[in-house]
């Protein structure tokens, strides 16, 4: 089973970016919102659903070329949002670690 980390972030996208605690954790890959088109660097989020995964327990690694990534999912206010906007389709993963930041 991999473990993961949940985390629920507020803030400028670009300010995310560049946090040093989500540089030093991982590289970054973002998917297009549930809840919008694009996202871009300058969009203020809110509750932002961010899961980070581990890449390095990953079988597929090779595939995948990278030690780890974030995907942005969608806008939430809660966990149950989470699950009602279909996640728990796009993600076999749970995590072992929810957390808030504010940037």
């Amino acid at each position: 089973m991999i473990l993961s980390n949940e985390v629920i972030i507020s803030g400028k996208l670009e300010k995310i970016l560049f946090h040093p605690d989500v540089k030093k954790r991982c590289k970054l890959f973002i998917s297009q919102s549930l809840n919008k088109g694009k996202i871009n660097k300058d969009d203020e989020l809110r509750n932002v659903f961010i899961i980070i995964i581990d890449l390095n327990n990953l079988k597929e690694k090779e595939l995948l070329k990278k030690d780890s990534y974030i995907k942005i999912i969608g806008e939430i206010e809660s966990i149950h949002d989470l699950y009602m906007n279909g996640a728990e389709d796009e993600f076999a993963i749970r995590p072992k670690v929810i957390e808030r930041i504010e940037i």
